[in-house]
């Protein structure tokens, strides 16, 4: 998938969980790339994107950060990208030592 070229992002998220966590994105890409899945969040992630190369996409979001990581395809792969809205958007919910994870599903055709 092409996440820069896809309209996956342009919807409503499938879901959106929130875990207590102390990583930084640096821990959370590190564990997605070397298949650690001693975390039950990560497992699910990296387990999604490997099942749904094509039609999923996972955001995440760690508390009061002016960026955001989008896992997928099936290695997954994992990309940090700067200056993300979110932040702004979630001044009002987001708690200290908290990563959200929002995970995007490709809208089927022709359903």
């Amino acid at each position: 998938m092409n996440v820069f070229h896809s309209d996956i992002l342009k919807g409503k998220p499938a879901s959106v969980i929130s875990v207590v966590s102390s990583a930084t994105y640096d821990h959370i890409c590190t564990a997605i790339q070397s298949n650690d899945t001693s975390n039950e969040t990560l497992a699910q992630v990296i387990s999604m994107c490997k099942a749904n190369p094509n039609d999923v996409l996972c955001v995440v979001y760690k508390s009061f950060e002016d960026s955001v990581l989008l896992v997928y395809g099936t290695q997954p792969f994992c990309v940090q990208l700067e200056g993300s809205k979110l932040q702004e958007l979630m001044m009002n919910q987001s708690r200290e030592n908290h990563i959200y994870v929002f995970t995007y599903v490709k809208s089927s055709v022709g359903i």
